[in-house]
């Protein structure tokens, strides 16, 4: 079991403390590199030191509200600049939004085959269905609580179980090669844990996809899963075991979480995550197991420094293609909502 300890330093920095075992080796993770990483991950974020509270994550507390952020402000940057699909995700989240205004924007993303694509992720520019818009769609979809019978979700569900190889891997289609493609997908190697972990764990959220599909995802993840790379690997490979493990049953379950945990807090000290996004996208949700075992203080100098980050225009930065600001922005909106800080 994963244990949390706080103390304090000479400047009240919070140090966080996992404790694993004995047997387990520490080193500090520095941010990835190689093809899968997008441009900007190979340099290291400033430390930043980390403030102790004493309340617990998302609970509404006037301490942990000393950094606001500016919501009229991101809210009329995505409404002016942004997609309509992000601005909709975004109102819904924290301003009395349409749930059916984010259904609506999102199904301009949705193929007749029940997948997504239409550039809804920027940078894959095809409009056929692959597997990592369908990933963006069900992270909105979850936050929707969207149900399984909903037309939208059963079309991909469908999607889902016709488009999964044997191998347990979702693929690019052919047509994907012949749009604008950025160099790390143009490079991606399939099986591949992400995509695939990442949409069995999602699916599993909406509670979709067949027993089948499941048991192929778990058989590659038993094949190339370790939990060395769970805990010391590069960004977007430990991507897939947060989006995955935390939501299935799993004979390794604990020990899973245990090194993802673990790796978090040694990005952390090591300076390692650029932005509060990249950590937040380790994190999961103010609910999950993940953000459960880290400590409270740790995750509030995060949310801080999110509510920091947006330039003046009422947007987040992004080290990306512009076109990322209007997706980051929203999802860095709600991910503020989620913990209770809008």
């Amino acid at each position: 079991m994963v244990r949390r300890a706080v103390a304090a330093s000479d400047q009240a920095a919070l140090v966080v403390a996992v404790t694993i075992g004995a047997d387990r080796r520490r080193r500090l993770v520095g941010w990835p590199s190689g093809r899968r990483c997008r441009p900007g991950h190979g340099r290291l974020a400033r430390a930043v030191p980390v403030r102790a509270v004493a309340c617990r994550v998302g609970r509404s507390d006037p301490d942990r509200r000393s950094n606001p952020m500016n919501l009229s402000a991101a809210l009329d940057f995505l409404d002016h600049h942004g997609r309509p699909l992000d601005a909709a995700w975004a109102r819904f989240r924290c301003a009395n939004g349409s749930r059916q205004a984010v259904l609506d924007a999102l199904a301009a993303f949705q193929n007749a085959d029940g997948g997504f694509g239409q550039n809804l992720e920027p940078d894959i520019k095809a409009p056929d269905s692959q597997p990592f818009a369908a990933r963006m769609a069900m992270e909105v979809l979850v936050s929707l609580d969207a149900r399984p019978d909903e037309p939208m979700v059963s079309a991909l569900a469908g999607w889902l179980v016709a488009a999964q190889g044997e191998d347990g891997c979702w693929r690019f289609p052919s047509g994907v090669l012949a749009h604008g493609l950025a160099p790390w997908f143009a490079g991606w190697t399939f099986p591949s844990l992400n995509p695939a972990l990442n949409l069995a764990g999602y699916a599993t959220r909406l509670g979709i996809g067949s027993a089948a599909m499941g048991a192929r995802v778990r058989a590659l993840a038993d094949r190339m899963a370790t939990l060395e790379e769970a805990e010391r690997g590069e960004f977007y490979n430990r991507l897939p075991y947060v989006e995955y493990f935390p939501w299935v049953t799993h004979p390794q379950w604990e020990a899973y979480l245990d090194a993802i945990v673990a790796g978090i807090v040694a990005t952390d000290a090591a300076g390692g995550y650029p932005d509060a996004a990249h950590f937040f996208d380790h994190a999961g949700p103010a609910n999950g197991p993940i953000a459960q075992r880290l400590a409270p203080g740790l995750i509030a100098g995060w949310l801080d420094r999110m509510a920091s980050e947006p330039e003046a225009d009422g947007g987040w930065p992004t080290a990306y293609d512009p076109a990322w600001r209007s997706p980051t922005t929203a999802k860095n909106v709600v991910t503020l909502a989620e913990y209770g800080r809008v």
